[in-house]
């Protein structure tokens, strides 16, 4: 090839290079980061009601279905607030019941990306480490969780999970935890 014509496509192909670069390192900024829900929504006030009526749902020893616990509580200040109340709630370990939560499962963190509708959990390492394995209770786990949220509060359309921080592939090998969940309430035993 000739040394005249090799000196520009060189100069060409860097040229293309940094351009490309400066597109793909720019290209980020325009994606919507999840937001802390105290600071996306959760500033705002809920209503003036002194009370808010919640269902808890709970795995039937008896029946594939989860069964419905009402739950009256008084309303938090902010919307971030009563996720993380009905969190702490549904956690809780409850004797007449099944709950799929290792013991001292805890949320480290909440975020709700408006945009996308879906609320990020942040669960304690207590998730992984007290898991007891199996396709049948990571499935249980999931639905346990996004089957609640979503049923009680409707601007939620999926849930995604995550642990100490970090994205999970899996909780013990089996589903992948790498995209939202969205709730099937074919699993909710409905009031008769």
């Amino acid at each position: 090839m000739n040394k005249k014509l090799i000196v520009p496509l060189v100069l060409l192909a860097v040229v293309f290079f940094a351009v490309a670069l400066m597109i793909f390192l720019s290209s980020g900024k325009d994606q919507v980061a999840p937001t802390p829900a105290d600071a996306a929504d959760g500033t705002a006030e809920v209503s003036p009601a002194d009370t808010v009526d919640l269902k808890l749902f709970y795995m039937d020893r008896t029946d594939w279905r989860m069964i419905p616990i009402s739950k009256r509580i008084p309303r938090p200040a902010t919307r971030t607030e009563l996720y993380r109340e009905f969190l702490r709630l549904l956690l809780q370990p409850r004797e007449e019941d099944r709950a799929p939560v290792p013991e001292g499962t805890q949320i480290r963190a909440l975020y709700y990306v408006e945009a996308d509708r879906v609320l990020v959990l942040d669960f304690n390492q207590a998730l992984m480490t007290g898991f007891p394995g199996g396709s049948r209770s990571e499935l249980e786990f999931i639905q346990f969780i996004v089957n609640n949220i979503c049923f009680n509060f409707r601007e939620i359309r999926s849930v995604r999970i995550m642990v100490a921080g970090n994205e999970v592939k899996t909780l013990s090998g089996h589903i992948d935890l790498s995209r939202p969940f969205r709730p099937n309430f074919a699993f909710l035993k409905q009031d008769e």
